[in-house]
């Protein structure tokens, strides 16, 4: 995309203003010093809870897209009080009935950095930046990913009356937990939330994955930026045979872009990933970053040879007791749900995604053919659970993705 895509007018006068605030917009490499450094003290005062929102972050993660990044940053009285970054990407909208996937609409997508708005409490500051993103020209939809249900965001976005006359909005999932580990005190004490059955059970877990293991485990801690090869490396091996990869097409691929953005991580001192080792062979990763307090889990994969020994519950373990030994985060933030995660989780909230569709016939085709795999699957779901025939199938499936691995 070139940087002309987003038709805005960086550092424009004519910036909009109301009620003394004014909106003024730029596509990031635009951005000058000054409104960088304003942004900066921004973050130090009230810091955001993504990374995504981070100058710095942006300037080096997403360093290959700068130019489809727009920025908004809001003022009054020469004071910035907010900000909002939106990245372009040509993003097709997957269909899926169950584990299939069964078509790829064209969608050209502005995706908010993060998960909420670093804007005050005020009706008419969001007002500013809906009416120009509705202006915009060059994407299909405005899309909103994991947003809080209880934040001032997901309120606006779902009464406001200006987003209601610019946008058909889509609901593209029922709202879902989004679990968090926040850390306090030492490993023991943590696993006291758990009953001793429990405890007993997740121990057994590990010391029965160590005896089975096809080799001496190991479980190896990257933080360097000499590590980074060494580590991608082997997880991008583990997860080539992942269902994952194999049946949705994610994964670590874009092993160059991943690569950069490790190198880039580790630089700061964010990286922070992990291995499970059998032997010489490796058969589980997990890859994220630590910021500020915050650690992210961004992918995590293993080798389904050893799924019945439940190689990600005792990496999982493994994370956990080292992270409450080295370098202890604030909290984890575990991102979309997993029965797993939350199982390991002490704290949580709901989130949900929202599109806001441009008001055209093929984009309102659009959501509705994605509401109807959502509703047949669903459907089809019930069903197999009434015969119990769900797990088998979902099993199946993903057995086939991988078979020849």
């Amino acid at each position: 995309m070139e940087a002309n895509v987003l038709t805005t007018n960086p550092l424009s006068p004519a910036a909009t203003e109301a009620a003394g605030y004014v909106l003024r917009e730029s596509p990031f490499r635009a951005l000058t010093g000054d409104m960088l450094d304003d942004w900066r003290k921004f973050e130090a005062a009230q810091p955001s809870e993504s990374p995504a929102q981070d100058p710095e972050w942006i300037q080096g993660y997403f360093q290959e897209d700068l130019d489809r990044i727009s920025t908004y940053l809001l003022y009054r009285g020469g004071e910035l009080l907010g900000h909002a970054s939106f990245l372009w990407r040509d993003w097709p909208l997957k269909l899926h009935l169950g584990e299939v996937g069964i078509a790829r609409l064209p969608l050209k997508r502005l995706r908010l950095l993060g998960s909420t708005l670093s804007f005050p409490d005020d009706e008419g500051c969001y007002d500013l930046l809906f009416r120009k993103l509705a202006a915009a020209q060059g994407h299909d939809a405005l899309y909103f990913d994991q947003v809080p249900v209880e934040s001032r965001l997901w309120s606006y976005l779902t009464t406001s009356a200006l987003v209601e006359r610019s946008f058909h909005t889509y609901q593209s999932e029922e709202p879902s937990l989004h679990p968090r580990l926040r850390f306090q005190g030492t490993f023991e004490e943590y696993l006291k939330k758990f009953s001793k059955s429990h405890r007993h059970h997740l121990r057994r877990k590990v010391s029965r994955f160590r005896e089975e293991a096809p080799g001496e485990v190991r479980f190896i801690r990257y933080t360097r930026p000499e590590e980074v090869d060494s580590f991608l490396d082997a997880a991008v091996e583990v997860s080539k045979k992942t269902y994952q990869w194999n049946l949705h097409g994610r994964g670590l691929r874009a092993t160059d872009r991943l690569r950069r953005r490790l190198h880039f991580a580790a630089g700061r001192g964010w990286f922070r990933s992990y291995l499970l080792y059998c032997g010489e062979a490796p058969y589980a990763f997990l890859v994220g970053y630590q910021w500020k307090g915050r650690y992210s889990t961004d992918e995590i994969g293993f080798d389904p040879v050893l799924a019945r020994r439940s190689p990600g519950t005792v990496l999982q373990m493994l994370v956990l007791e080292d992270m409450h030994v080295w370098d202890t985060p604030q909290m984890i933030d575990f991102g979309s749900y997993d029965k797993y995660k939350e199982e390991f989780a002490n704290d949580s909230y709901q989130h949900c995604a929202m599109y806001l569709f441009r008001r055209t016939p093929y984009l309102r085709a659009v959501a509705a053919g994605d509401l109807a795999c959502r509703r047949g699957t669903e459907l089809a779901a019930r069903l197999l659970h009434r015969f119990d025939l769900k797990r088998g199938l979902k099993k199946a499936i993903r057995t086939v993705s991988v078979k020849g691995q």
